[in-house]
């Protein structure tokens, strides 16, 4: 496996990264302030550094802060994408297949990339395979929490084959969302076996913070040796 960190586009959250490159994937997250100028030297930067590079939509928030898709925003970053020749834009799904489908054909882009979420639509092995997406982001972190359990986790993943081109790595016991690496019960080994790429993604409040994402990098490097 092929494995990175994810940031914000700050300077000072990029050299937390820096440090440890060459990286072989990188993923920004997005705010809904971020501007297309500031969001194309960040990529410029990174690389320099990384070879795989992705955009994660720009998060919002409604009045009742749940995470909210802005479309103009989205078509931003797509356009950022095919401009730079990126890996690809994680987004989130809507709430029905309907909706998600209709989104996905709105985008009109082989840069988007839809996320297996832990609520609504998109959360289980049927939803993903019965979806007419060609690239899927595999967060592994929502699918132990939907199936809790480690073979079948591997079977999962396995089943969507290829289309399979990018993953969100942080632990679970099951009930935590986003745990970090070591802290939950994911067979790690099992995962780092697969011929993927992916990003080391520790929940906290601004999905940011440098310390335990690092951490959990350095732990799966060290696990890969080990595989």
């Amino acid at each position: 496996m092929l494995l990175g960190l994810k940031s914000d586009i700050s300077q000072a959250e990029i050299c937390w990264r820096k440090k440890l490159a060459p990286l072989d994937c990188y993923e920004f997250f997005l705010r809904k302030t971020d501007s297309e100028d500031c969001i194309q030297k960040a990529v410029d930067e990174v690389k320099t550094f990384s070879k795989h590079v992705v955009l994660h939509q720009p998060v919002g928030f409604d009045r009742n802060k749940h995470k909210k898709l802005n479309l103009k925003l989205c078509k931003m970053c797509i356009r950022l994408a095919e401009k730079n020749d990126l890996h690809g834009v994680v987004i989130h799904p809507l709430k029905t297949m309907k909706d998600t489908t209709s989104l996905w054909k709105s985008l009109s882009s082989d840069k988007v990339m839809i996320e297996n979420l832990t609520h609504h639509y998109f959360r289980t092995k049927k939803d993903m395979l019965s979806s007419p997406f060609p690239r899927l982001v595999f967060d592994v972190c929502h699918a132990y929490m939907v199936c809790k359990d480690n073979d079948y986790l591997m079977e999962w993943v396995k089943s969507l084959g290829k289309r399979v081109v990018w993953m969100h790595l942080a632990d679970s016991d099951g009930e935590t969302h986003g745990a970090p690496i070591g802290e939950g019960n994911v067979d790690w080994s099992k995962i780092l076996g697969l011929d993927k790429k992916g990003i080391i993604e520790v929940y906290d409040e601004n999905e940011i913070s440098g310390e335990k994402k690092v951490d959990g990098y350095l732990k799966l490097l060290k696990m890969m040796k080990k595989v």
